[in-house]
């Protein structure tokens, strides 16, 4: 299948001295030829690091990287761009379009930046995309005048446009509502499966990723675990467990099966909890709780009245009012009755 793209014991540190930040650390990694994957893992993994040093956006601090078979490690900042503009497209969750040019100019501005016009064969792949993502009644518009998913699908014809040898997604439908991202997701992958085309993915919804052939974990700057398609419940359980405070940032199931979909995703704590991120209790008093044998709640105790006596000293009682545990001989208070303050204003 070959390799679209790889780094090789790939490090990259930010500041000096006791301020120094390890982004990556050792990382080995390649992006399949004709493959969808998807770089996922918890804020400040180093997901993104990784795709800013594989598109030669930023340099590392050690390692090795290459664009197909060429080495792009110690590439001039003018070599790269070439480099870029020829065989590397880029879609990002802010679409970055230029506003003053329409969608056609925008679209072919990777030829008018390498001084020349498209031939007839790019020409013919140009009008196929624009065919091919419905925005063919759209092309002398401005972006403003676009909606957010309209702007993506140019976002993605100018990525494609130029046949590169890797597409690089950041975040592609972080800004677009949930029909419009499927929509998007299923052009990427559809432009894998049909036309062969390598994209590699960063994102943290487990959704976008399981539309991916491959999916790889980082923790911490590290790979931890490389993955076939995966389900979003399988995608949530790695995350969830990286995120555990008894997990260290490691992922447990990197070493062995994944949990298949529609188990639990709360990972176990020490002491055999649920996740930290399970969701609290809400029962009332007096309704049936869940989460035990299904008896009625008790009460709350009634909040004491002037005059009345608190409980002896070394007890603790619970407020109807706040339901936060009250010493002994500290007053309590009920809750306050009326009608609540209107929005903007004081009551």
């Amino acid at each position: 299948m070959g390799l679209a793209a790889r780094v090789a014991d790939l490090g990259k540190t930010y500041g000096t001295g006791e301020s120094t930040v390890t982004a990556l650390d050792g990382v080995s990694v390649g992006i399949r030829r004709g493959q969808f994957t998807a770089i996922m893992g918890p804020s400040g993994s180093g997901k993104s690091t990784l795709m800013h040093m594989m598109a030669g956006l930023d340099a590392p601090t050690a390692g090795r990287v290459w664009i197909g078979d060429t080495e792009i490690t110690g590439l001039r900042d003018g070599e790269l761009t070439v480099l870029r503009r020829r065989r590397v497209g880029f879609v990002f969750q802010a679409f970055n379009l230029v506003p003053t040019l329409d969608v056609r100019g925008n679209i072919t501005l990777p030829f008018e930046l390498d001084g020349r016009r498209p031939t007839a064969g790019e020409q013919a792949r140009i009008d196929a995309l624009i065919d091919q993502l419905g925005i063919g009644d759209r092309l002398t518009h401005r972006p403003h005048q676009l909606s957010g998913g309209q702007q993506q699908r140019v976002a993605i014809a100018r990525a494609l446009a130029t046949a590169p040898d890797l597409v690089f997604a950041d975040e592609p439908t972080g800004a677009l509502d949930s029909r419009t991202s499927r929509e998007v997701l299923a052009i990427l992958a559809d432009a894998s499966s049909r036309h062969g085309q390598s994209i590699a993915m960063v994102t943290h919804d487990p959704i976008a990723a399981s539309h991916a052939d491959r999916v790889l974990f980082l923790g911490d700057g590290r790979l931890v675990a490389d993955k076939p398609r995966q389900t979003p419940e399988q995608i949530s359980a790695h995350m969830l467990s990286a995120e555990a405070p008894d997990g260290a940032g490691a992922f447990p199931y990197a070493a062995g099966a994944a949990p298949t979909a529609g188990a639990s995703s709360a990972a176990p704590t020490a002491g055999g909890a649920g996740h930290p991120f399970a969701a609290a209790s809400s029962v009332r008093a007096g309704e049936p709780d869940a989460t035990s044998s299904g008896a009625a709640a008790p009460p709350a105790a009634a909040v004491p009245s002037a005059g009345t006596a608190h409980p002896a000293a070394g007890t603790v009682t619970m407020t109807a009012s706040s339901g936060v545990a009250t010493p002994a001989g500290m007053p309590t208070f009920p809750a306050p009755t009326g009608p609540a303050p209107s929005r903007g204003g004081v009551a």
